[in-house]
């Protein structure tokens, strides 16, 4: 997502933040990965105000032309917009991506960048806004459709860490996926007493007693 490929951070953020903040590498938001380095696989993190509409804007254009079924936790979310890509009229294959998104990868002057893929859409005017009505769907999963785009507006009144990712699970686990930070700078603290990684242990030979009275 955004030229990123999210790695599984070490400690989980919601609980234990402190040890996230202090020894997980979260990605650059402002680092040119087109090409990809390794400093663009990271814990991939933003950050979005609290109590506020929050309008995100999905698409699926890159070197493949793959939809994707985008995922939310935390939150349900109105579908406001879909757009789609152009169509071959006989085959039914894409011929180009929505002309909506403006890449500017694709005009990319590096020799080894790949003009095919973009990590770094935006808006080709100036952001529109999307209207709820009585048509408007709610989801927590939304297909966004290859060479398109999908807004998606919710009201951020969950505060949380909450994971952004492609159902598809080979993708996600390639790193299609990304941290939605609703904290606002302030983690809640977990409750008294709950375990945290790394607090249950067991020895190979307590392991193999448990196995031997199966």
């Amino acid at each position: 997502m955004n030229g990123r490929n999210f790695i599984l951070p070490s400690f989980p953020p919601q609980t234990q933040n402190e040890a996230f903040e202090k020894y997980d590498i979260k990605c650059d938001l402002k680092a040119d990965c087109n090409p990809s380095t390794p400093e663009c696989s990271c814990v991939h993190v933003i950050d979005i105000p609290r109590g506020e509409t929050i309008q995100l804007v999905l698409t699926a254009i890159g070197v493949y032309h793959n939809a994707h079924p985008i995922h939310l936790h935390g939150h349900t979310f109105h579908v406001v917009h879909v757009a789609y890509p152009e169509y071959d009229g006989t085959t039914g294959f894409v011929e180009n991506h929505n002309s909506d998104i403006y890449c500017d990868d694709i005009h990319c002057t590096k020799e080894d960048c790949d003009k095919k893929r973009c990590s770094r859409p935006s808006w080709k005017t100036e952001p529109k806004y999307f209207s709820i009505d009585r048509r408007t769907v709610r989801k927590d999963t939304v297909m966004v459709p290859a060479g398109g785009y999908v807004v998606i507006n919710f009201l951020s009144d969950n505060p949380g860490y909450w994971f952004l990712h492609c159902h598809i699970e080979v993708h996600q686990l390639e790193g299609m996926a990304m941290i939605v930070d609703e904290t606002g700078g302030q983690p809640m603290k977990p409750p008294p007493g709950m375990n945290k990684c790394g607090d249950f242990e067991i020895s190979v030979d307590k392991y193999r007693s448990y196995r031997s009275n199966m």
